[in-house]
């Protein structure tokens, strides 16, 4: 069902049922109805498609309404527009990756709507979604007027080429979909170097406006939160990174975390090698700091995900392994519940690798109890490996830490406690 809830108050609104549509989507299932419209302000709407936890915002003037972003494409997102306004719809990308344009289909085909996207993120809208003649090249400074509110686009490079902001001047906020936020990624082919994001965010913050709203949370953000960003990426540090995900061609994408932001960027795995375990053997990696983040969104608690290239070795897992993981950590806030370890296998999808000592999901070993913040705990826990790794990569063979927590299953950052990080001064996995 289509769900449009106004957040001052507690009472739903409006329920469209499924079987009111009398048009549907091309390709819509009984299973994809997940889309829902939240009231933020009078002329203000996001809208929150949950299968790929992705917002887009409506801004709705007296004539005209602009639609930033589209989210992906799951769900009547022309329905739940069609119960906000009966306005013509102008559609503005802020990039071009699929999970926030894949809806450009719903919006020309029931409102013959204008899709405006920055010519440089036309190769990236072509490569998920093929068909760009009814693109129109969007041009940075060119304004919409909405009728009573005027939107600017803003030049917001760097996690692609082509991204776009749109500030709304009369109520001074800007909306920046991936191009600002706690996470930002630069390590896609079409993402631009960390000096020229630093330039981006610079520039940004001479703009009047004084809250923004960004693409994967709708929680209105203070400006002050750009310069967190801006020191984050100057500080980005391969030292201090964690490895993140396989790019090939002996490249891979790492985070830096810091002050509660990350950035993700690319480097070479034999650069990283050479600074982080040089001097250390495979399964010994010392001194680590790990944060364990909200995973509420696909599990039930706070999750980290171990792929140091340095910790099997280039070893791949096979059923019957025996490891012992012995460990001495301090965690920066109360543990709700115990620290969990286990191996999966992601190179295709999440798979469980290791024996559980509970029934829970993902099957892990209990590594050290609730503890307190601050409070020391040395455990040597054994991992038994039940089935084996895809292949010998670090997606195929990554270790999970995780402790369960107070949220709500299937709603992104949920949790009530919030984040943790683990700080392990021993860290040494052992294949018997």
């Amino acid at each position: 069902m289509h769900i449009i809830k106004n957040r001052c108050l507690t009472l739903i609104i409006l329920i469209v049922l499924l079987a009111s549509c009398s048009r549907t989507s091309p390709g819509t299932t009984a299973d994809s109805y997940d889309i829902e419209a939240f009231e933020i302000y009078p002329w203000l709407y996001s809208i929150y498609e949950n299968r790929n936890n992705v917002f887009a915002y409506l801004i709705v003037g007296d004539d005209y309404a602009l639609l930033f972003d589209t989210t992906s494409g799951f769900g009547l997102l022309h329905y739940v527009i069609k119960e906000i306004t009966d306005l013509p719809v102008i559609v503005v990308l802020g990039h071009g990756h699929y999970d926030h344009a894949g809806g450009v289909s719903m919006m020309t085909e029931f409102f013959s709507s204008e899709i405006w996207l920055h010519e440089a993120d036309f190769p990236v809208y072509q490569r998920y979604i093929k068909e760009t003649r009814n693109l129109n090249s969007l041009d940075i400074g060119r304004v919409f007027d909405l009728g009573g509110l005027n939107v600017e686009i803003i030049g917001m490079e760097g996690h692609t080429a082509g991204s776009v902001g749109a500030l709304v001047r009369e109520h001074r906020i800007l909306f920046t979909s991936d191009s600002a936020g706690p996470d930002i990624w630069l390590f896609l082919g079409e993402s631009l170097p960390v000096s020229q994001y630093i330039a981006m965010l610079e520039l940004t913050m001479q703009l009047d406006f004084d809250t923004f709203f960004i693409g994967h949370n709708d929680v209105p953000m203070p400006k002050t939160d750009f310069q967190k960003y801006i020191n984050v990426a100057r500080n980005t540090s391969l030292e201090m990174a964690h490895p993140y995900r396989e790019l090939g061609s002996g490249m891979m994408a790492f985070r830096y975390d810091e002050d509660g932001a990350s950035i993700y960027f690319s480097a070479s795995i034999n650069e990283y090698n050479r600074l982080q375990h040089n001097s250390l053997p495979a399964g010994n990696l010392g001194s680590i700091q790990v944060e364990l983040r909200d995973n509420f969104y696909y599990g039930n608690g706070y999750q980290a995900l171990l792929r140091y290239p340095n910790l099997l070795g280039g070893y791949r897992l096979r059923r019957g392994d025996v490891f012992t993981l012995k460990a001495t950590y301090i965690a920066s806030r109360d543990l709700e519940n115990e620290l969990l370890v286990g191996f999966v296998d992601m190179s295709r999808r999440w798979r469980t690798l290791s024996y559980t000592q509970k029934n829970i999901e993902p099957p892990n070993v209990v590594l050290g109890p609730a503890s307190k913040a601050g409070e020391e705990v040395t455990s040597e826990v054994t991992i038994t490996l039940v089935a084996n790794a895809n292949d010998s990569g670090i997606l195929a063979n990554t270790l999970v830490l995780e402790t369960l927590g107070r949220g709500r299953h299937g709603s992104a950052n949920s949790g009530l406690e919030g984040p943790v990080t683990i700080n392990f001064t021993e860290f040494i996995l052992t294949k018997h």
